[in-house]
């Protein structure tokens, strides 16, 4: 059912580098735990934190547009994350959009990640 399965931190470590961030971990401020994970690696994970910016917001349209949700820009993720974005079918009779495609986030897989650097950042 699964392939090509790896550690979290290598999928980071490689979107760090390909990006061309810092690895220097300066400004950081969690150094890696004791018998927890290199600092290069504490330093990717909160990078990648850093780079996070959680807004609120509400839709537009549908039902749901009355209710203030929580989440991120699909734009803003893409940039440190791609794997967790996806591009959405367009609806017949929508309007194209000025940026190209609409965009989403996959929340599961965006949570499995977040728990893993937890999980680093914790010692476990």
């Amino acid at each position: 059912l699964k392939d090509n399965i790896a550690p979290l931190s290598k999928m980071l470590r490689k979107n760090f580098e390909d990006l061309g961030a810092d690895s220097s971990g300066a400004g950081d401020g969690a150094p890696a735990p004791p018998g927890g994970p290199p600092a290069a690696t504490a330093s990717t994970f909160g990078w990648v934190l850093r780079q996070l910016r959680p807004v609120s917001y509400n839709f537009k349209t549908g039902s749901d547009s009355k209710n203030m949700r929580f989440g991120f820009i699909a734009d803003e993720i893409e940039k440190v994350l791609p794997q967790v974005v996806r591009e959405l079918p367009s609806k017949e009779g929508e309007p194209e959009l000025p940026g190209g495609k609409k965009k989403g986030v996959v929340y599961p897989d965006l949570i499995a990640v977040l728990t893993g650097m937890m999980k680093e950042f914790s010692g476990q």
